[in-house]
């Protein structure tokens, strides 16, 4: 299957980077990141459109009215001719488009290009942590449970990608410069602006001195993520909240997937056993990363009132990309063996998981996959 022979494959040259990076050889191995960027991206650009749900709602359509504007004020204009003023398109997203046409009139280089920022931003996002998490694990975990996701997601994809590196850099304790992406994420999907509750929670916990703290902290904002979906309906209910954010929580769904819980719980269950077992000892970031995954868990019952609400979820849920493999890393034992029977075995459940997802449940309309003519 496509999916899974460039998955393994892009995996590959990221294993072989890996090694490089700790061998100190840096050029091969921004070499070999390139590799396996592009042999991921490359299914982007050569898909059919009807490989995700968004590119035939506006994607193709958006930009094709990029290629026909006279200059950029003509095509936001002409954007809000065609979806109106209330479902306008966000700016960097807009001006994203502006860019490539000026370039090309081909809406597969557009998407090729849109992958390539995302994937690229992810990378780099795990790149900084090789010294917490490993480098092929971290991509990995991207590729079979998030790499979908941006085939059907144009903007949010940036988003996400976005919140991630600003998550990043907040664990590195560069609060200033991580403020940055969480402002970029916002310009490409407005949505986001929900993400800036774990900028907040992170810039807290930065400050944070005592352990005690620390874990109110974790609390207090875990009660709020939870209590999100009727805070945000009350600020709407008394005209302070635009419409455009409120659309978030407020669309009718047929209920909760077992599934969506299932596939969750093995790692949810190392990470809490992680946490209880060296509660005393536990890095303070490591502790928020974990908090994130728990958090993204507790939003899945709210399915059940909206059906974009998953669209929220995805930017706590996207932390798992670096959670998953850290909590591998904190697997204490003195067999070598064992423990990298172990990566293989969540390196299997991933697979199980895409396949769930997919191909039997068929997330994000990406399977099977067809080529563009």
């Amino acid at each position: 299957m496509i999916y899974y022979g460039t998955f393994l494959l892009s995996g590959f040259w990221c294993w072989i980077a890996e090694i490089l990076f700790k061998k100190k050889s840096q050029t091969l191995g921004i070499v070999m990141s390139v590799f396996s960027i592009l042999s991921l991206t490359w299914l982007c650009g050569v898909r059919d459109f009807s490989i995700g749900t968004d590119i035939g709602v506006y994607g193709e359509q958006a930009f094709q009215t990029a290629v026909k504007s006279l200059n950029l004020l003509d095509y936001i204009n002409n954007l809000k001719g065609i979806y109106g003023t209330s479902g306008s398109t966000e700016y960097g997203y807009v001006f994203l488009n502006y860019i490539v046409s000026k370039f090309t009139n081909n809406t597969h280089i557009f998407l090729f290009v849109i992958g390539l920022i995302v994937n690229g931003i992810i990378f780099v996002s795990i790149y900084l942590l090789r010294d917490r998490v490993s480098l092929v694990l971290g991509w990995l975990t991207f590729c079979f449970l998030f790499f979908g996701t941006t085939l059907n997601l144009l903007r949010q994809s940036i988003a996400i990608s976005l919140v991630l590196l600003g998550i990043v850099l907040l664990y590195k304790r560069s609060t200033r410069a991580a403020l940055i992406p969480f402002i970029l994420a916002i310009i490409f999907h407005n949505s986001a602006v929900f993400a800036l509750l774990i900028y907040i929670m992170g810039l807290l916990i930065n400050k944070a001195k005592l352990r005690s703290k620390v874990t109110k902290i974790l609390f207090i904002f875990t009660i709020i993520i939870m209590l999100m979906p009727r805070i945000v309906a009350f600020l709407n209910e008394h005209g302070l909240l635009n419409d455009k954010y409120y659309q978030y929580i407020m669309n009718t769904n047929n209920g909760i997937s077992l599934n969506s819980i299932l596939i969750r719980l093995p790692m949810l269950l190392l990470i809490i056993f992680i946490m209880w077992h060296k509660k005393y000892e536990i890095y303070k970031y490591n502790a928020w990363l974990y908090v994130l995954v728990i958090q993204e868990m507790l939003l899945v019952p709210l399915q059940s009132i909206g059906v974009t609400v998953a669209r929220l979820m995805l930017y706590f849920g996207i932390v798992k990309i670096i959670a998953y493999p850290m909590a591998l890393e904190e697997i204490t034992t003195k067999n070598r063996i064992t423990l990298q029977i172990i990566k293989l075995c969540y390196v299997l459940l991933l697979m199980l998981i895409f396949y769930e997802q997919t191909i039997v449940a068929g997330n994000n309309e990406i399977y099977p996959f067809v080529f563009s003519a």
